[in-house]
């Protein structure tokens, strides 16, 4: 039951997005910057973190991290560097 109430509430969310986004243009630039604001901050957390665990190297792990989440946006996945980190927290 969890899944069909997660799926519906996703199928709604995206309809509403797609309906915002075609009907005014100051909204759907207001809702774009929006949405990129919260994925650049959540890109630099979770690549943050996983670089500075994988590297161990603070300024390596800054500079690797801005880099993966600009890549986000054009469409480059870089999660499968940081996937060691999994593995150490887990150990």
């Amino acid at each position: 039951m969890e899944y069909i109430i997660s799926t519906l509430i996703t199928a709604s969310l995206f309809f509403i997005l797609i309906l915002l986004l075609a009907s005014k243009p100051k909204i759907a630039k207001i809702m774009t910057l929006t949405t990129m604001g919260i994925g650049g901050i959540f890109g630099l957390a979770i690549y943050g973190y996983g670089y500075a665990i994988v590297t161990e190297n603070f300024l390596l792990a800054i500079l690797k991290a801005v880099v993966a989440v600009c890549g986000s946006f054009v469409g480059n996945n870089e999660y499968g560097d940081i996937a060691a980190a999994v593995d150490k927290l887990s150990n």
